[in-house]
């Protein structure tokens, strides 16, 4: 995961981006709630499961002076809660995805109509039936509506937040293409936010169905109309060649939104966004430039994890960490104490690959100072969640 990532409507699998040079951009969204003075928050009452959102039969938008109508790219994330929690335009969702055999229109799609992709039924909208196809990366990618007679139209933009500027052009499915049917439910907003205040970035998706998640405890963080945040907590293995130090548990918080059409939308918890988006009071100068920046304690992005993992390190005392900056809402932001255990067995694994490499290898000083080690501890259960620069990580030839 990276907390640096760039906001994109993605069709594929993801990748590790060296992307501080866009973390300004993300902190600028963070603070100002992407035209909005702070993300949502959730209600107080969550649910456990989510259900289908039904609104108005009519397929025709509902004028209303508290319910804006049309394309808006630029949406604040007040709008777009407002659209997704209470939609307008006609839809009704099944709550979960119903697989279908792929359309004899979809065929000869080299790239929706071969046994990687998945066609399910998903809703309706009047008469039609609303269908997605899921891509080899468990992504919904496309949206079509069918109606009875078999007539078929690709939605090109299903989201009111939709068409973006520099966004990819539409697939080729061999059917008629519609640009201006759009769903108020498929509107997001760039972040959420838990009861505690962190903020939750959203991932600019459709939402992955039938990825496979295993988790020792589930847990809601929050509802949002026909919407539910879902912490899936699981104990992963520790990532490098050494043994974990002891006395150390390690345990992996995923965050996503399920959605009332049965998919769910990757959430990054995000304290900070971007080495560049804290200030600084400790450690090696900091200038913001293209290099890497902060992502999970084992780096779990190098190689296109469709997930945004956070890890948290248990039997670490305040000792272990140095309080280093503070972020733009005034929590602290930690280094790596000297005789912090996890230092040795991750900053060998980065000093090993990068000699194996014949490249230069900082010291272990220089490596703690560079922000090898960032840490957040969360506001409601003083828990460590700790990060690894990915240009100092033991996979850094990623």
């Amino acid at each position: 995961m990276e907390l640096s990532a760039p906001r994109e409507w993605t069709t594929g699998g993801r990748k590790r981006c060296a992307a501080l040079g866009v973390a300004v951009g993300l902190a600028a969204l963070l603070l100002a709630g992407c035209g909005s003075k702070a993300g949502p928050t959730a209600s107080g009452s969550p649910t456990t499961t989510p259900t289908g959102s039904a609104s108005s039969s009519a397929a025709t938008p509902t004028s209303s002076a508290a319910h804006p109508t049309g394309r808006n790219p630029s949406m604040t994330d007040a709008e777009a809660l407002l659209r997704m929690t209470d939609p307008q335009t006609g839809e009704h969702w099944f709550g979960k995805p119903q697989p279908i055999a792929a359309p004899t229109w979809a065929a000869s799609s080299p790239d929706y109509g071969d046994d990687w992709a998945h066609w399910y039924e998903l809703g309706t909208r009047g008469d039609a039936s609303i269908l997605g196809v899921v891509n080899g990366w468990d992504e919904l990618a496309v949206i079509v509506e069918r109606h009875p007679d078999g007539h078929a139209v690709q939605i090109d933009h299903p989201s009111p937040n939709e068409p973006r500027p520099g966004s990819d052009a539409p697939p080729e499915l061999g059917i008629p293409h519609d640009t201006t049917t759009y769903y108020d439910s498929f509107a997001q907003p760039a972040q959420l936010a838990l009861a505690s205040g962190t903020p939750l970035l959203v991932a600019a998706s459709y939402g992955l169905i039938g990825r496979q998640i295993t988790a020792t405890a589930t847990s809601s963080a929050g509802t949002y109309g026909a919407f539910e945040a879902v912490r899936y907590d699981s104990t992963p293995t520790f990532a490098w060649s050494d043994p974990p130090p002891a006395g150390l548990t390690f345990a992996e918080w995923n965050y996503l939104l399920r959605t009332p059409w049965g998919s769910e939308v990757v959430l990054t918890y995000a304290p900070f966004v971007g080495y560049d988006s804290v200030k600084w009071s400790t450690g090696r100068p900091y200038t913001p430039s293209n290099k890497p920046g902060p992502t999970d304690l084992f780096d779990s992005s190098c190689g296109g994890a469709p997930l945004a993992p956070v890890i948290v390190v248990r039997g670490l005392t305040d000792r272990d960490w140095v309080a280093a900056g503070t972020t733009a809402r005034g929590e602290t932001i930690y280094l790596a104490a000297p005789g912090n255990p996890l230092i040795d067995p991750i900053y060998r694994a980065y000093a090993d690959i990068k000699a194996s490499y014949g490249n230069a290898v900082v010291t272990r000083d220089e490596w703690i100072g560079d922000r090898g080690l960032v840490a957040f501890k969360t506001p409601s259960t003083g828990s460590w969640v700790v990060y690894l620069d990915a240009g100092l990580s033991g996979r850094a030839w990623c």
